[in-house]
């Protein structure tokens, strides 16, 4: 097997330890996509549930519990691109096994990752958590979209319903509630764009299996995968 540090072109045959090696990388990568999607889908079906707990509460008397609102709805858009940021991650690496096995065996065998860039968006491109520029169209990038406007329009519903509280209970109150909500929000949001938009977080992984089995984020016809 190749050392660490040592550039592999990719061509040379697996032994057969070394295939039981990858392929359990492999099964380990996938199961690894699979847990986190379903984490991702749960902490929302959870957080939404909660949202509207807290709304209930506030509504039938417990309205200082409005409070907790929008910090709420920015920690779950926060910790549900965390989540989504592993699924990204087990993607990226499965890919890369599939090219190398792929080109082992010298067909086209694997193909899982292809549909996944196809169907789903490119591994490899920029994108905003689940919506892909390059698959617009794909009902993830749809559910992001929708689940992201949604979230705005409650987070901007629940801002003007606990600031305006707080204003009424004290100006002093209201002020250091906006500065702690705004410093939280602006701090969150601004973590995002900058790690989808202008970090190498993602690309690192990349350059690690791209260097150390000799394969691209480069489907044969030329388009990213």
């Amino acid at each position: 097997m190749e050392k660490a540090g040592i550039v592999n072109d990719g061509n040379e045959q697996l032994s057969s330890e070394e295939l039981r090696l990858i392929e359990a990388q492999l099964g380990r990568m996938r199961g690894m996509l699979y847990h986190y999607y379903d984490q991702f889908y749960r902490f929302l079906y959870i957080s939404i549930f909660i949202l509207f707990a807290l709304i209930v509460v506030a509504l039938a008397g417990v309205e200082r519990s409005i409070f907790l609102g929008p910090f709420f709805v920015v920690y779950v858009g926060f910790h549900s691109s965390y989540l989504f940021s592993y699924v990204t991650f087990a993607r990226t690496y499965a890919t890369a096994i599939e090219r190398r096995l792929n080109r082992h065996y010298g067909k086209d065998l694997l193909i899982a990752h292809e549909l996944e860039a196809a169907y789903i968006f490119p591994i490899s491109k920029r994108r905003f958590v689940a919506f892909s520029p390059d698959n617009r169209g794909s009902f993830l990038s749809a559910e992001t979209l929708q689940f992201t406007v949604g979230g705005a329009i409650l987070y901007l519903v629940l801002c003007v319903w606990s600031v305006r509280l707080a204003w009424d209970i004290d100006v002093m109150w209201g002020v250091i509630y906006l500065i702690g909500l705004g410093l939280w929000s602006a701090g969150s949001l601004g973590y995002l764009m900058w790690y989808y938009f202008v970090s190498d977080y993602e690309r690192r992984p990349r350059e690690i299996v791209e260097a150390r089995y000799g394969i691209t984020y480069v489907g044969d016809d030329g388009n990213a995968i």
